[in-house]
């Protein structure tokens, strides 16, 4: 089943590059482009949670999960030199297979989210995944070291408020997760940064 939705993904994956190459409005080419990443993350997740599950489709290792997430983010996104990604995951923390995959998208949409609004063309810095257990809950913290928000950005609105289609999806994850997402700046090494801190439930 993994790899018959593997082909499905390579199949839409190719069929909206074609469809990029189509495309002059410089709008709608924009649009297309941010689907295809999206794709190609999905894909991503997919791959990794398929690893991850090998020896029991129930459950993972969830810092094994984020490790091998991480590496495969680095390599079809991030430039090294301008960016660096670290993941801190305590291991022997078990996780169901169905809530490592919306945290692995939730990862995956924040990581996206700030290589592309953290950093600006000149600017180097570091993007943290942290993830932890809290008694009975669940902590995952995505935070960098970026130029922060703007102001009157400091808590995160609901899906449908004006924010972009990857909040969107995260704030529909978060709720299958039943977790709460909090916003902040760490402001670290003289700059504001942004964090995002997902509590959710074992």
């Amino acid at each position: 089943m993994s790899h018959r939705i593997m082909n499905s993904f390579q199949l839409l994956h190719g069929l909206v590059s074609m469809q990029t190459a189509t495309v002059t409005d410089p709008t709608a080419r924009k649009a297309v482009e941010q689907a295809f990443s999206r794709i190609q993350a999905m894909a991503l997740v997919q791959r990794r949670l398929f690893e991850a599950t090998r020896n029991d489709l129930a459950t993972l290792d969830a810092a094994d999960y984020l490790q091998r997430l991480g590496e495969s983010l680095t390599g079809a996104f991030i430039d090294s030199g301008r960016c660096t990604l670290v993941i801190d995951a305590a291991h022997g923390i078990p996780m169901p297979a169905a809530q490592a995959s919306s945290m692995g998208l939730i990862v995956t949409e924040l990581v996206l989210n700030a290589l592309k609004h953290a950093f600006g063309a000149q600017q180097q810095g570091t993007v943290t995944v942290r993830f932890e257990a809290c008694g009975g809950d669940r902590r995952l913290t995505v935070t960098d070291d970026g130029t922060g928000l703007p102001d009157g950005a400091s808590t995160v609105k609901p899906a449908g408020s004006g924010k972009g289609m990857g909040m969107t999806l995260v704030h529909g994850l978060v709720r299958q997760l039943g977790g709460k997402l909090e916003i902040d700046r760490p402001n670290q090494g003289g700059r504001p940064g942004t964090r995002f801190v997902l509590t959710f439930p074992a």
